[in-house]
C-alpha cells in the first residue's frame, strides 16, 4: 500500500473552477455479468497519466453467504480490476462495520481484517460507522491499515473525528491524488451512539475547505468518497468545483451508468457484494467505466475465504445454531 503523503486539517473554502471538461458517453453496456462504457479517448494530449477508481463496499458487518456473492468473490472481482488497470486506488463508501445484528459480538473487529486484506486506499465513515459507538470505532480505525476520512464530521473543537482524517493524498505510481470523505448531514439523528459533543458541518463548505487544501497540495486527482443520499451528492457536484469524481452512496443506488454533473462524475453501485464498479479519469474527465455483478461463478479469492472461515462460528441463541457474522 501507498503511504500517506500528506493530510492537513485546516484551510480556507475558496472556490476552484475545475480545469477538467467533460467527454460524452459513446459506448453501451456489454458482456454478461459485465457493463462497460468506452468515453472518448484524449490521451495523446494528456500529461497525467489516467486514474481508476474502484468503488463500493457498505458490507454492514457481513461477509455474504456461502454460496452467493461474498466478500471472497468480491475480493477476486477488485483484484481483476488492479490486474487490468496500472493506476488505480480502491474506495471505501461507509456503513461496513455494522449493522448485521449478528456482527456485534465482533464489533467490527472481523469487517476491518477483511478491509486490511481488501487494501483499502481509504474508508468513508459512514452513520452505521457508530453504531457500537465512538470507542469502538476509534479503536476499529487504529487496526486499519488504511485512512478513515470524513471532513464534515469533527469534534466540539473542530478536530476530525478521533484516529480520523478529514482528507489525505496518495502517491500512485507518482500521480498524485486527493480523497476526502462526507457523512450524511443528518448522522447525528440517524445514530443514538453519535456523541453529542460532535458536529456535523454543512457539506458543501466542508467539501469546498477539502478541496482548497487538497488544490494547495498539487495534486492530478480530486476524489470524494460519499456516504451521502444521491440528492447530496449531486448537491456537492453542482456548488462545489475542482472535484473530479465522487463514488458511494448512502442510499444505496445502482446505476447503470455514471453521471457526469458540472464536470464531476458521479457513481454508485449500491451495497455488499452484489456490484463493484470502476471508472476511469483523465485530466479531461470520464474515460471509461466498469461495473461487475458478482456472481457465485465467480473463484473466490483463497485469503478472503481462509479469512472469513476463521471468523464463521457456530453458537446457540435461544436454542436455535446461528452462524456468525451472517
Amino acid at each position: 500500500m501507498d503511504g500517506i503523503e500528506e493530510e492537513t486539517g485546516c484551510g480556507n473554502e475558496e472556490t476552484i473552477k475545475s480545469r477538467r471538461k467533460v467527454l460524452k458517453l459513446a459506448g453501451s453496456t456489454a458482456g454478461a455479468g459485465v457493463a462497460t462504457g468506452v468515453f472518448g479517448h484524449v490521451r495523446a494530449a494528456a500529461r497525467t497519466p489516467p486514474l481508476t477508481i474502484i468503488h463500493g463496499t457498505q458490507f454492514e458487518g457481513r461477509f455474504g453467504k456461502r454460496t452467493g456473492p461474498n466478500i471472497s468473490r468480491y475480493t477476486t472481482a477488485v483484484n481483476k480490476f488492479r490486474q487490468k488497470y496500472p493506476n488505480t486506488v480502491f474506495i471505501g463508501t461507509g456503513d461496513d462495520l455494522a449493522k448485521a445484528p449478528l456482527a456485534t459480538p465482533f464489533g467490527g473487529t472481523h469487517i476491518v481484517e477483511a478491509l486490511n486484506h481488501l487494501q483499502l486506499t481509504t474508508a468513508t465513515i459512514g452513520n452505521h460507522d457508530f453504531d457500537y459507538g465512538p470507542s469502538v470505532l476509534t479503536k476499529q480505525i487504529s487496526r486499519s491499515s488504511f485512512p478513515w476520512l470524513s471532513t464534515n464530521l469533527r469534534t466540539t473543537n473542530g478536530n476530525p473525528i478521533p484516529g480520523s482524517k478529514r482528507w489525505v493524498t496518495k502517491s500512485i505510481n507518482g500521480t498524485r491524488v486527493g480523497i476526502f470523505g462526507l457523512a450524511p448531514q443528518n448522522t447525528a439523528e440517524l445514530e443514538p451512539t453519535f456523541p453529542k459533543n460532535y458536529r456535523v458541518i454543512n457539506n458543501v463548505p466542508a467539501a469546498r475547505t477539502a478541496v482548497a487544501n487538497l488544490k494547495a497540495a498539487g495534486v492530478d486527482y480530486i476524489i470524494c468518497g460519499s456516504h451521502l443520499a444521491l440528492t447530496g451528492s449531486k448537491t456537492v457536484a453542482k456548488r462545489v468545483d475542482g472535484i473530479d469524481a465522487i463514488v458511494g452512496d448512502h442510499i444505496e443506488h445502482v446505476f447503470d451508468k455514471p453521471q457526469v454533473i458540472d464536470g464531476t462524475v458521479i457513481n454508485t453501485v449500491g451495497a455488499g457484494f452484489h456490484h463493484i464498479g470502476a471508472i476511469t479519469l483523465t485530466e479531461n474527465g470520464l474515460d471509461g467505466w466498469e461495473q461487475r455483478r458478482i456472481t457465485r461463478d465467480v473463484k473466490p479469492d483463497p485469503g478472503m475465504q481462509s479469512l472469513t472461515h476463521k471468523w464463521r462460528r457456530t453458537i446457540t441463541l435461544g436454542g436455535t445454531a446461528v452462524t456468525l457474522p451472517p
